[in-house]
């Protein structure tokens, strides 16, 4: 699914998801937040204490568990408006996956 929305400013990602809610992965198609640190959640030399990158985490999360900044997911220092922004997106898009996969339309 692609989706747009705020962040700090604005993005657009495309996430994948199986059948049973688990995301596949994360890409952004556009990310025009604050240079040094919203667009870390792009950077691919960025990892977070996990290790893993910020998109990356989010691969084998499951979509029924929700993506709450802090909570579900790891948000970037410095970065939360951009992490809570992100997480909203990644839930807007599993959502409507998740709708069709039940047979329900969507908006």
């Amino acid at each position: 699914a692609q989706v747009t929305g705020p962040t700090y400013d604005k993005g657009t990602i495309m996430v994948g998801m199986k059948s049973d809610g688990t995301v596949t992965g994360l890409q952004f198609l556009e990310l025009t937040d604050s240079p040094g640190f919203g667009l870390k959640a792009n950077d691919p030399t960025f990892t977070l204490a996990n290790g893993k990158t910020f998109y990356g985490q989010f691969e084998g999360k499951n979509a029924k568990d929700g993506f709450v900044a802090g909570q579900t997911f790891d948000s970037i220092s410095g970065a939360t408006i951009t992490s809570v922004g992100i997480g909203n997106l990644i839930s807007a898009g599993t959502e409507c996956l998740l709708k069709v996969l039940d047979g329900q339309e969507f908006n």
